[in-house]
């Protein structure tokens, strides 16, 4: 969830042009925190180079988006996907009384509403058919 986070201040501030000292301040410092701080003011193909490896990032990539502005309407969706493994995982190891299985599940839930709220936005916005393609794709990837 932090670096979750972290990807999304990082790309977002890099398309909306926020000065380093904004996203210094937002950024949480640990896991890919520090990391996408350094290389902030890199340029954009070398940042989306280096989160290639991230299990959020890397699905958006290979389903052929390689903008920008692409890799940030997409990173709900894919961190959706990523955190349904991941919960499962644990839901899996443990019973489903205990707490990390619960807690687990709770956020999972909390991702389901916005992903549904995504998948209604971009219905009612009319957004064009490839668009709509790829998001499923993500989803259910």
């Amino acid at each position: 969830m932090v670096n979750f986070y972290n990807i999304n201040v990082a790309l977002r501030g890099k398309l909306w042009g926020v000065p380093i000292q904004v996203v210094r301040a937002l950024m949480i410092p640990s896991g890919l925190g520090p990391e996408l701080e350094r290389r902030y003011q890199e340029d954009v193909p070398r940042l989306l180079e280096y989160l290639a490896g991230d299990p959020i990032v890397s699905p958006i990539l290979s389903s052929g988006f390689n903008e920008l502005g692409d890799v940030v309407r997409y990173l709900h969706v894919s961190y959706f996907t990523a955190y349904r493994r991941f919960a499962l995982s644990i839901f899996n190891e443990g019973t489903e009384f205990s707490p990390a299985s619960a807690l687990a599940m709770v956020h999972l839930r909390d991702l389901e509403a916005q992903v549904l709220s995504s998948i209604y936005n971009v219905v009612w916005s009319n957004a064009p058919r490839n668009i709509r393609e790829r998001m499923y794709l993500i989803l259910i990837s």
